[in-house]
């Protein structure tokens, strides 16, 4: 295996690392985000309490901060 096809192989592996990393990152928001559904959380805000904009959950369904706690 040359150069170039071992830092492709290398490349791909990190790719595929990342993507994982993020399917598992995504997964762990939404089952937040049904935990907040059953204690009657889920709409506000993790940290200041207020309610999260409805245009926000429409566009991010498992924010767990309004947007002025999160900027």
């Amino acid at each position: 295996m040359g150069r170039i096809s071992r830092g492709d192989a290398i490349q791909v592996q990190q790719m595929a690392l990342e993507m994982n990393r993020r399917r598992k990152n995504r997964l762990q928001r939404i089952q937040t985000s049904l935990q907040r559904i059953q204690q009657g959380t889920y709409g506000f805000c993790g940290r200041c309490n207020n309610p999260i904009g409805i245009k926000r959950l429409d566009v991010f369904p498992d924010s767990v901060l309004c947007i002025q706690c999160a900027t």
